[in-house]
């Protein structure tokens, strides 16, 4: 299955590629997954995990954050998750490789080597849990990769 954004480029995509992997490229604008809901209930501590991984020139621009939608450069991958269908928190900063609005983004100055590798929160509880990942990319030489998005319960 593959999913057009509304770029002007032939191969803008999103989709799932033949190795698993759900693959964006040139999205010109941000493009979220949002697993299913999952029921968590039953286990004293939750923990969830993503593998991102990157290619290409990407940047980022903490200058031009309040145009990150629309401004044609800032590239950037955002975890989110809401428990019992809660408001939606982002997994901020993570490893010290994003921002406080981004999980993760290119180091500035631009067209460093993205930070890549698993995402992971812990510690969560409750009935239910979803997972929305958000990523933009600008160029045709730029992609991100989701994989192995994990859920484990422990008592």
């Amino acid at each position: 299955d593959s999913m057009a954004n509304t770029g002007n480029q032939d191969n803008d995509y999103a989709y799932t590629n033949t190795g698993g992997q759900f693959e964006l490229n040139n999205t010109d604008g941000p493009v979220t997954l949002t697993t299913q809901i999952v029921t968590i209930s039953g286990y004293a501590t939750i923990c969830f995990s993503v593998d991102i991984d990157a290619a290409g020139a990407l940047e980022y621009d903490p200058a031009s954050h309040n145009t990150d939608n629309t401004n044609n450069t800032n590239d950037y991958v955002n975890v989110e998750y809401s428990i019992d269908g809660g408001v939606w928190i982002l997994v901020a900063n993570y490893g010290g490789n994003g921002t406080v609005d981004h999980t993760l983004v290119a180091p500035n100055p631009q067209n460093g080597t993205f930070p890549t590798g698993q995402v992971s929160v812990s510690g969560l509880s409750g009935t239910t849990l979803r997972i929305r990942i958000t990523s933009s990319t600008w160029a045709m030489d730029e992609y991100f990769y989701y994989d192995n998005i994990l859920i484990e319960g422990g008592n």
